[in-house]
């Protein structure tokens, strides 16, 4: 699959200039395991959150999909403060991630708001489907 940098639920691209843009997946049963590689420059860079479109099955909803998991191996198109993690979240019943930060001190979550104008977004996950 192909995916793309965007913003919220619009599934708009705003990445150009992809130098890196992978997406595989294999799906056992219900359970989507998929990898993403991407680097680009964005152009439109801040939104409610940011977001990354074009996984190849639409997720389950909420209550069957309560904890996707995500590895990060490089993650340079957000900067993070600080006493913070960065986390990816499958959206219920949808066919996008949406990214957050967590904070080490105070279980606070708030969603990353904006991509930095480049970088690079590689990751691998599950998700499950109806």
């Amino acid at each position: 699959f192909t995916p793309t940098f965007g913003l919220a639920a619009s599934p708009t691209d705003v990445g150009s200039s992809y130098t890196i843009q992978i997406g595989v997946y294999r799906k056992v049963g219900n359970v989507v395991y998929y990898m993403i590689d991407m680097a680009a420059t964005i152009s439109t860079t801040s939104a409610s959150f940011a977001s990354v479109h074009g996984l190849p099955f639409a997720s389950a909803p909420t209550a069957s999909n309560p904890f996707p998991t995500a590895t990060y191996r490089d993650c340079t198109a957000v900067t993070i403060p600080s006493g913070e993690i960065l986390q990816t979240w499958v959206t219920s019943a949808s066919s996008y991630l949406y990214l957050q930060k967590s904070s080490l001190t105070t279980n606070a979550t708030t969603s990353v708001a904006s991509w930095d104008s480049s970088g690079r977004y590689n990751i691998s996950g599950f998700y499950f489907t109806s």
